[in-house]
C-alpha cells in the first residue's frame, strides 16, 4: 500500500473557540455541531481528512473541563487527556482578542515529542491587521509554540495552509482508514449530536447543557430511517419547554432534525421523541453508559 503523510492531530482550546468549525472546514461537511455555547462537542470526534498523499485523523476535544465535580464531566476530562497522549500535532485554538490561561500554556508546554500549533482564530473579525501581528509576536517570542497560523474557518481563510503546513511535520506511514471515511462514528452518534444541536440551537439560553440523547431504537431500510430517541433532562422545569405550548417546540425541532437528516442520508426520516426527567443524571453512571 502506497505510504502517505498520516499522523493524529487534537483541535484542543478554551470553550467556544471555534475547534468544532475547523473541523467541519477541513472535512468541508458536517462532522461535529457547532453552537455558540460552551462545551458543545462531547464525544472526542475523529474527523478523517484524505488526499492523494496525507490522510490526518483530527480528534475534537470539549472544551478545557474547570471544577470538575460530577462523573460525567470526570469523564470528558479522561477523555481530553487520552485524546492528546498519543497524537503528533497539537492545534491549540484562540481568538485574537483572548489572553491565554496559564495553566492551558502550562499543559502544553508538559507535552513531549508533539508539534504544537498556535491557531489565531476568527481573524475575519479583526479590523486591524496589526493587532493580529502584535499577538502572534508575543508567542513567537516566547517559543511556546512551534507553527502559529492565524485562520477563519468560517471564511476559509488559511486552512488549506494549515492542511500543507501538517503534512510537513506528519510521518510517513500507510493510511490507518478507508479513503473514503471521513468519521469513524456510527450513524447513532450523528443523529444524536444532531438532535442536541436542533435543541441547543432552539432553546437559546433557556435549556443548558444538562440534556442527554438517547437512540432507543432505529430500523433502516433502502428508503426511510425510522428511529426513537430519548431527551433526558436534569429539571421537571425542562420538559415543559423543550415541549412548548401545545407542543409547538418539540415539532419544531423535529422539523429541523428530519431536515438535516433527510439531507445526509437522502431516504425519509420518522422520529419519536420521548422526554423524560432523571435529576442529576450527571451522576448516574447507568444512565451515562456511553452516551457522554
Amino acid at each position: 500500500m502506497k505510504k502517505v503523510k498520516f499522523g493524529y492531530v487534537a483541535i484542543v482550546g478554551e470553550t467556544n473557540v471555534g475547534k468544532s468549525t475547523l473541523l467541519n472546514a477541513i472535512l468541508k461537511e458536517k462532522i461535529s455541531i457547532a453552537t455558540r455555547r460552551k462545551n458543545t462537542t462531547r464525544n472526542m470526534i475523529q474527523g478523517i481528512y484524505n488526499d492523494k498523499d496525507s490522510q490526518i485523523v483530527f480528534i475534537d476535544t470539549p472544551g478545557f473541563i474547570k471544577n470538575t465535580k460530577n462523573i460525567y464531566d470526570k469523564k470528558i476530562e479522561k477523555e481530553i487527556s487520552n485524546s492528546i497522549s498519543e497524537i503528533d500535532i497539537l492545534l491549540f485554538l484562540t481568538p485574537f482578542w483572548k489572553e491565554i490561561n496559564d495553566n492551558d500554556l502550562k499543559r502544553i508546554n508538559n507535552l513531549k515529542n508533539v508539534k504544537k500549533y498556535l491557531l489565531i482564530t476568527q481573524i475575519d473579525r479583526s479590523k486591524n491587521k496589526h493587532e493580529i501581528f502584535t499577538y502572534a509576536s508575543k508567542f513567537q517570542k516566547e517559543k511556546t509554540f512551534d507553527k502559529i497560523i492565524p485562520i477563519s474557518s468560517r471564511k476559509n481563510l488559511n486552512v488549506t495552509n494549515l492542511i500543507e503546513e501538517l503534512k510537513k511535520d506528519l510521518p510517513l506511514d500507510s493510511p490507518h482508514f478507508e479513503i473514503d471515511n471521513k468519521t469513524n462514528y456510527e450513524k447513532e452518534f450523528f443523529i444524536k449530536e444532531i438532535i442536541r444541536e436542533k435543541l441547543l440551537l432552539n432553546l437559546n439560553y433557556e435549556i443548558p447543557h444538562q440534556l442527554l440523547i438517547q437512540i432507543t431504537n432505529i430500523k433502516e431500510n433502502e428508503k426511510k430511517i425510522e428511529l426513537e430517541a430519548k431527551i433526558i433532562l436534569n429539571r421537571d422545569s425542562h420538559k415543559g419547554i423543550i415541549i412548548g405550548k401545545n407542543g409547538e417546540m418539540i415539532d419544531k425541532i423535529k422539523e429541523f432534525v428530519i431536515y438535516d437528516l433527510e439531507k445526509k442520508y437522502n431516504k425519509k426520516i420518522i422520529i419519536k421523541f420521548i422526554i423524560k426527567v432523571e435529576k442529576d443524571w450527571k451522576n448516574k453512571a447507568n444512565i451515562i453508559g456511553e452516551n457522554y
